[in-house]
């Protein structure tokens, strides 16, 4: 018996956004994920609430959004870390944020206080 790994097609920039973009506007729907794709079955117009019937296969195949929910988490991960760092499949995820943060972000020496610092 074979054991292959199924290989994915490789995200472009605008599908990768698509995809980023399906798992934020979930939160906005109490279904069950796949119920929010029509997947060619038809859809009754009767509402359970009032939120209107979701339809991200408009964006996206489920198959697809399946794919890159499966692709999403391993994009950090360092395999030659896994016997040295328990976080080695998230690690540089960590890296990269602390790298942007330090370029992007001015500090001042000046100790400023805030609304979030007073008593």
């Amino acid at each position: 018996m074979k054991n292959e790994k199924k290989t994915i097609k490789v995200f472009d920039r605008t599908e990768f956004l698509i995809g980023h973009a399906l798992i934020i506007g979930a939160a906005c729907y109490c279904q069950s994920g796949s119920v929010l794709f029509n997947n060619g079955k038809e859809q009754d117009d009767s509402w359970d609430t009032i939120i209107a019937k979701a339809r991200f296969d408009k964006h996206m195949k489920l198959y697809r959004f399946k794919e890159f929910r499966s692709y999403l988490p391993k994009i950090f991960e360092l395999p030659m870390e896994k016997d040295h760092d328990p976080w080695w499949a998230f690690a540089s995820a960590v890296k990269d944020f602390n790298d942007i943060r330090r370029d992007n972000v001015v500090s001042s020496w000046i100790k400023v206080m805030d609304e979030s610092m007073s008593a």
